[in-house]
């Protein structure tokens, strides 16, 4: 099953929005999806769970622009008229594994 065509890729052109990934001096348009009202997650490795405002975007599409997981961590995010730092990152995979599943942007309101 192509878990990006069935699922990710109907979601992502019905409710994605375009947005502008910003790490060091590079550019990058992307697709998130946004959770800037906050989304609930769950760290297992401590048990704890938060709230928090987040952008997800799909890791095939980081992949493509030679974009790693750990690279986004501090990275500007311009997603629908606000400005964001990205503070840290969760995997979401899928069935098939993290190069297949989503990346939780764990956002932080950026001061201008």
């Amino acid at each position: 099953m192509d878990y990006q065509a069935a699922l990710l890729n109907p979601i992502y052109m019905t409710v994605g929005v375009a947005c502008t990934l910003t790490i060091g001096a590079n550019s990058h348009d992307v697709t998130a999806l946004d959770k800037t009202v906050g989304t609930l997650l769950t760290f297992i490795n401590g048990g704890m769970e938060t709230v928090v405002p987040a952008a997800v975007v799909r890791m095939r599409e980081l992949a493509a622009l030679g974009i790693a997981p750990d690279d986004v961590d501090g990275a500007t995010l311009a997603l629908n008229g606000s400005t964001w730092t990205v503070n840290a990152h969760e995997m979401k995979p899928s069935p098939k594994g993290e190069a297949d599943g989503e990346v939780y942007l764990l956002l932080k309101k950026k001061r201008v």
